[in-house]
This record gives C-alpha cells, sequence and structure tokens, in this order.
C-alpha cells in the first residue's frame, strides 16, 4: 500500500510528455527548414537537367545531315525532320 502515496509519478509523466512534444516539435521545425533549402536547389538541378538534354539535341541537330532539297522531300511529313522539347519548369 506504500506505492499508493508515492506523489512523485504525478509530476514526472506530464514533464516527460511535455518534453517529449518539445523534441518533436523542435525536430520537424529542423526537417521543414531543411526541406524549404533543399527544394530550389533541386528544382535548379532539374532545370539544368533539361538544358544539358536540349544542349544535346541541338548539338545533334547541327552535326546531322542537311535534307536535299533538289529532289523535293516534303520536309513536313518525314518523320524526324521537326523536334519538339517540353521544358517542366519549376514554380
Amino acid at each position: 500500500m506504500k506505492f499508493l502515496k508515492n506523489n512523485a509519478g504525478q509530476t514526472f509523466l506530464p514533464m516527460r510528455l511535455l518534453m517529449s512534444i518539445v523534441v518533436i516539435a523542435v525536430i520537424a521545425t529542423l526537417f521543414y527548414l531543411g526541406l524549404k533549402h533543399i527544394m530550389p536547389a533541386m528544382a535548379e538541378n532539374k532545370v539544368e537537367r533539361q538544358i544539358t538534354e536540349l544542349e544535346a539535341m541541338f548539338n545533334e541537330m547541327i552535326s546531322g545531315d542537311a535534307r536535299n532539297l533538289d529532289i523535293m522531300e516534303n520536309y513536313k511529313e518525314r518523320p524526324g525532320e521537326r523536334r519538339t522539347f517540353k521544358f517542366d519548369l519549376p514554380s
């Protein structure tokens, strides 16, 4: 019956719960700040990758063979004459 009169746990458990909530809030805040700073860098890398792909496509177009206009090739119907590139730009 001695354990029923022990009041030390009444203040220990709420303080431990409060400290756990504070630690979780600090970790969540640090995670948010880190994510906030890394997202622009990831978006910049994505744009750089797209620019590199576009540059490679331009180099391929420049170094490729020219179309023979003497034999009246229809450039609108031949596949591979036109190239499209879609940019995916971040907001």
